[in-house]
């Protein structure tokens, strides 16, 4: 999986330094002096040496995420439920026919369709390296359907990833630019029968440019009612080298944007902390620290003057 390499432990991110400009035409909001909490989800089940990004079913009660099960570009997405004695152990979810590897498992918010990224086979692409495509499956009674690939929204020959959904159904992904040396996160809108064709999401890429050289803003998570994004920020060195990203949160006023500042608390470490993706009732942000353990925060604090 492209990019999610660990760097530069141990470097502390400063807060941005922007544009006289740009702090003019932005509206700032106060963040709340409340630090968040961060809680280990599921410590020893889930929360062990190798989870990554996943998302729950509307009832909040199952969750799907993925993990690596092989060297190199192998993985696989599980499921793991809720019940009596707290959450399962996770077990391996078998989606479809063949067995190809399977990354950033996504729930609408109606249950009904789970978009991922799989590096099966795809028309068009013949480069000898596989890349990863966007695929959806469809709900087959407890189950899910054979799934097919969401052609008008990939791109031959790019890297597709970091799918999540949006409160209204819209799905957010990431594709990387042709030379890999970037990426850009896109939303395409669910009309009810297919999605629409992807468009550039500013909100989030304008951040990457914005807070250059010194930061380097890959992607983030928009809160499901729009209020807030959480951003992964990583600091560039002088060598061009990003470390290890935090989150940090900007924070909506109509159609503008605070500047992104680092969630407070022990959310952020001196190691990894990326894959952002919020709870069923949007109450609780969660979050992978270091590719190994399942973190979650709670939301209500991170842009309280933006709440109506």
């Amino acid at each position: 999986m492209r990019g999610q390499g660990r760097h530069d432990q141990g470097v502390t991110i400063p807060p941005p330094v922007l544009p006289l400009a740009l702090l003019a035409a932005l509206a700032f909001l106060p963040t709340s002096s409340a630090c968040a909490q961060a809680e280990v989800f599921a410590p020893g089940v889930v929360s062990d040496t190798n989870v990554w990004k996943g998302a729950f079913e509307p009832d909040g009660r199952t969750l799907y995420f993925f993990r690596k099960v092989g060297r190199g570009e192998d993985y696989r997405i599980f499921v793991t439920r809720q019940g009596a004695n707290g959450w399962s152990t996770p077990e391996r979810l078998k989606i479809g026919s063949g067995d190809h590897s399977e990354l950033y498992p996504a729930i609408s918010p109606d249950g009904q369709r789970m978009v991922f990224t799989t590096y099966r086979p795809y028309a068009g692409d013949t480069a000898s390296h596989a890349q990863s495509y966007l695929w959806m499956s469809t709900r087959r009674g407890a189950g899910w359907g054979e799934p097919v690939p969401l052609t008008a929204l990939n791109v031959v020959g790019r890297y597709h990833s970091q799918t999540l959904f949006g409160g209204d159904g819209s799905l957010y992904f990431r594709r990387d630019s042709a030379d890999y040396r970037g990426t850009a996160t896109y939303v395409a809108k669910w009309n009810g029968t297919t999605y629409d064709a992807p468009q550039p999401f500013d909100p989030i890429n304008r951040w990457n440019e914005l807070l250059k050289p010194n930061h380097s803003v890959p992607g983030g998570a928009p809160a499901p009612d729009m209020s807030y994004i959480v951003l992964e920020v990583a600091l560039v060195n002088a060598q061009g080298r990003r470390g290890p990203p935090d989150l940090w949160v900007t924070c909506r006023a109509g159609s503008q944007w605070s500047a992104p500042t680092p969630i407070p608390g022990d959310a952020n470490s001196p190691g990894v902390e990326n894959f952002m993706f919020h709870g069923a009732d949007g109450q609780r942000l969660y979050y992978v620290r270091d590719f190994a353990r399942l973190y979650s925060i709670p939301t209500a604090n991170l842009c309280p003057s933006s709440r109506r």
